[in-house]
C-alpha cells in the first residue's frame, strides 16, 4: 500500500493513518478482533534532520497510556550505507515486559543489550545515498510499550535513540517527553504551553 502527501500540507501537523485488517467471513475465524487496527501518527515535516524519534501520544499521559514509538532514519551521506544499527535505551518508568516490536522499513535483528536498551541492527540493508535515490534511502523501526503502573504524577519520561550507519560517528536524535497525569490547574491569563518541552510549534 502506498500514499502520499499533499505538498500544501503545514510543517508540523499530525498526519494520521489508520489501517484496518476485517475478517473477509472465511473458515479462519479471528479470535481476537481487538488488535485488527493500528494508527500511525506522523508529524508534517519538511527540510529538517531526518534522524529522529517520535512519540504517539506525546506530551501528559495516563499512566497506562500505550505509547507507539517511531525511530527514523535516512543516509544523508554520498554513497551506499550497508550497516545501520539504532540503540534506545528505555528510562527506567517504562514497563519492558509490554514490549511489543511493531513495524520497520527493512529486515533486522532485534536484542535487549542489559537491562533496558533495545538493538535494531539492519545488516546488509544498502541504503542508498539521499542524492541519488531520495526515496529509498530512509528506514525506520517502531514499537509499543505501557509506563509502570505504579509512577506518581509529575513522573517525566524522556527517550532518545542512537543511530550508527556502517562505521560513521553517532547520531543522537532529539529527545521526545511524556509526563504522567494532567497539566497543573490554568489560571485565567495564563498560557499553557503543550507540550512541554516542545519543538517546532
Amino acid at each position: 500500500m502506498e500514499d502520499s502527501v499533499s505538498t500544501a500540507a503545514t510543517i508540523g501537523n499530525n498526519i494520521t493513518v489508520i489501517a484496518t485488517i476485517v475478517d473477509d467471513g472465511s473458515t479462519n475465524v479471528d479470535c481476537n478482533t481487538t488488535d485488527n487496527i493500528v494508527t500511525d501518527l506522523n508529524e508534517a515535516v519538511g527540510a529538517i534532520d531526518p534522524n529522529d524519534i517520535q512519540v504517539s501520544p506525546e506530551g501528559f499521559i495516563s499512566v497506562d497510556q500505550e505509547l507507539i514509538y517511531k525511530i527514523r532514519f535516512q543516509n544523508v551521506g554520498n554513497n551506499l550505507v550497508n550497516r545501520v544499527v539504532l540503540r534506545d535505551e528505555l528510562p527506567e518508568g517504562l514497563d519492558l515486559t509490554t514490549l511489543i516490536r511493531g513495524a520497520a522499513s527493512h529486515p533486522y535483528q532485534f536484542r535487549i543489550e542489559g537491562e533496558r536498551t533495545l538493538v535494531w541492527e539492519f545488516d546488509n540493508i544498502n541504503l542508498p545515498d539521499s542524492t541519488s535515490n531520495e526515496p529509498e534511502s530512509h528506514g525506520f523501526a517502531t514499537f509499543k510499550i505501557i509506563p509502570q503502573l505504579d509512577l506518581s504524577d509529575g513522573v517525566e519520561l524522556p527517550n532518545s535513540a542512537e543511530i550508527y550507519f556502517d562505521n560513521s560517528a553517532v547520531v543522537i536524535t532529539n529527545t521526545v517527553i511524556n509526563t504522567i497525569g494532567e497539566p497543573a490547574d490554568v489560571k485565567p491569563g495564563d498560557m499553557i504551553i503543550f507540550p512541554n518541552p516542545m519543538r517546532n510549534y
